[in-house]
């Protein structure tokens, strides 16, 4: 089942940018969108008793409502670099992949503090496994947006 739904929210996250006339609210509703099949996908494997999901929903809605300030964060490094695409130079290259790191940073540190806590409410090995499906489908989203993010022209570039 979890495949399903993974292929499933994958072929969501592909096909929605057809249908959308306006960037914002085809953002929003595929945050909307993505929050809801993250959430079945995570019923569906974690298999919590009654006072485990009483325990781990409540944090796991505080952590997507940090998720969602991390992802606001990379949607304006993305727009970012969108917007400075044609007139890319050393320095801006500079300042993107820094910028960039530190949010790979942000996001591994986030994990860390919602593994405790998930820790603390269902233990270990239920904290990892929703630290894992979160991750995989952390990926599945890395993916589809690096795979529609265009290279760097490296010819191009000038120190400004």
């Amino acid at each position: 089942m979890m495949k399903k739904l993974c292929l499933v929210l994958l072929a969501a996250a592909l096909a929605a940018p057809a249908a959308a006339g306006d960037l914002n609210s085809w953002i929003e509703l595929a945050r909307k969108d993505l929050a809801t099949a993250k959430q079945a996908i995570l019923t569906e494997v974690m298999d919590f008793s009654a006072t485990e999901a009483d325990a781990f929903w409540p944090i796991y809605r505080e952590y997507q409502t940090e998720a969602a300030a991390w992802g606001d964060r990379r949607l304006a490094l993305l727009k970012g670099y969108a917007d400075s695409f044609d007139t890319m130079n050393d320095v801006s290259a500079d300042k993107l992949v820094n910028d960039s790191i530190k949010l790979q940073e942000d996001r591994t540190a986030l994990m860390k503090k919602y593994y405790k806590k998930f820790n603390k409410a269902v233990g270990p090995t239920k904290a990892a496994r929703a630290i894992q499906v979160e991750n995989q489908l952390n990926t599945l989203i890395d993916l589809q947006i690096m795979s529609e993010t265009p290279l760097i022209e490296a010819g191009e570039m000038t120190v400004k």
